[in-house]
């Protein structure tokens, strides 16, 4: 059965497609090539109608044949993350299932090859599980695509903010827009040099000591006194990747052509977290047992006056 770190049919098939174009681009067509010896021609067709009306395959390959001379569908299922294949009759429209479905035999090859040259295939059916599996790796795939566009625009930086904001207008004066401009640009190039130098040194430091904030963030537990400097590194990381201040501001597009660095957004993430994990040690862990000793002892003290008022 297919894994979801195996590519899907449908990706398999759009590989083969962009690659016929490919070749097509050249303005060449190149003749089909057959089959060396020992080695035979499969065509996979994903709806049974392309193969009545004699399309073209979704996939094609010349696969090496087994030293009996049989065809091994396993290592086809496997190539193309099918979870069954079976032999289609072209003529008939029958499907042919044989005795063992890994492998089809040499007598069976041989009578296919000297009919129609070559072994045509489709799924015939496929599991839930293995469905629910494809669609989970198709969302994972999307996410993926999604995430790497919002790098690329986040680290290279977006000229033109060409995003709408519907019933939201800046209305001030033309001083007041003036000295806003300023005072941001000010502030846009001391903080994009203080984190350049930050990530110089900050970086490669915290990498160094992440495990050691994983570790003591499991081990003092009662960490959530720390949240808001948390979401504070994430509005920090949030409003740096955005251009919905630019819009608000106005501002000209070139004062931001290099856009925000992802590794000065790293720089602060990991120097807050540094900071996080300091403020902790100095608070020691024997302090925070003891917090978490008198809420046990509270809860319990709550529980026995509970019970007393009920007697």
């Amino acid at each position: 059965m297919p894994s979801i770190f195996d590519p899907t049919p449908q990706e398999h098939i759009e590989a083969y497609s962009a690659l016929l174009d490919q070749q097509t681009a050249t303005h060449v067509w190149k003749p089909a090539l057959d089959a060396p010896p020992a080695h035979v021609k499969v065509q996979f067709f994903l709806l049974r109608y392309k193969v009545s009306h004699n399309l073209r395959p979704d996939i094609q390959a010349i696969i090496p044949l087994e030293s009996s001379g049989s065809l091994s569908l396993f290592n086809v299922m496997k190539m193309w993350g099918l979870e069954t294949c079976v032999v289609i009759d072209s003529d008939r429209m029958r499907l042919g299932f044989s005795s063992d479905p890994n492998y089809l035999s040499a007598a069976t090859v041989k009578i296919l090859i000297d009919r129609y040259g070559c072994i045509k295939l489709i799924e015939p059916y496929v599991s839930a599980s293995t469905l629910i599996t494809r669609h989970t790796r198709q969302i994972l795939v999307s996410l993926g695509l999604i995430s790497q566009s919002y790098l690329i625009l986040a680290s290279n930086g977006v000229k033109n903010d060409f995003r709408d904001i519907h019933g939201v207008h800046l209305k001030a004066k033309a001083a007041v827009m003036k000295y806003t401009k300023v005072a941001y640009g000010w502030i846009s190039d001391k903080s994009h040099k203080i984190y350049a130098s930050c990530a110089r040194v900050v970086v490669p430091a915290s990498l160094a000591a992440w495990p050691y904030v994983v570790i003591g963030f499991f081990y003092i537990l009662p960490i959530i006194r720390f949240l808001p400097l948390v979401l504070f590194a994430a509005l920090l990381i949030a409003t740096r990747t955005s251009n919905t201040m630019r819009s608000f501001l106005k501002l000209r597009a070139k004062d931001f052509e290099h856009g925000p660095s992802l590794w000065e957004d790293l720089a602060v993430f990991f120097t807050l977290a540094s900071l996080v994990f300091v403020v902790s040690l100095l608070y020691g862990p024997k302090q925070w047992r003891q917090w978490v000793a008198n809420l046990a002892e509270e809860e319990e003290d709550d529980e026995d006056d509970g019970s007393d008022e009920e007697e």
